[in-house]
């Protein structure tokens, strides 16, 4: 697994947004659904991920996510809108 591909939840949301996403301790809603073509998640995006401590709302539909390995402990998280996994 290259280097981009182990940050890639990150890097695919500063490429959209135009933002660094460093602060995203109060986000309530992530939708990343289209945004990346991803398989699994690698131990880096699951880190990321974590950041969002405040966390409700999280959308991967049209993702490609195949397996639920590294997914976060996110412990507001509500509602998560996953792919339907192959």
């Amino acid at each position: 697994m290259s280097a981009a591909q182990t940050k890639a939840i990150r890097k695919a949301l500063e490429e959209r947004y135009k933002e660094d996403f460093e602060h995203v301790d109060d986000v309530e809603e992530l939708v990343l659904d289209g945004l990346l073509e991803l398989k699994a998640l690698s131990p880096a995006d699951k880190e990321f991920l974590e950041k969002f401590a405040s966390l409700k709302s999280l959308s991967m539909s049209s993702v490609g996510l195949e397996t639920l390995e590294n997914f976060p402990a996110l412990p507001a998280i509500v509602n998560v809108t996953p792919q339907r996994l192959s």
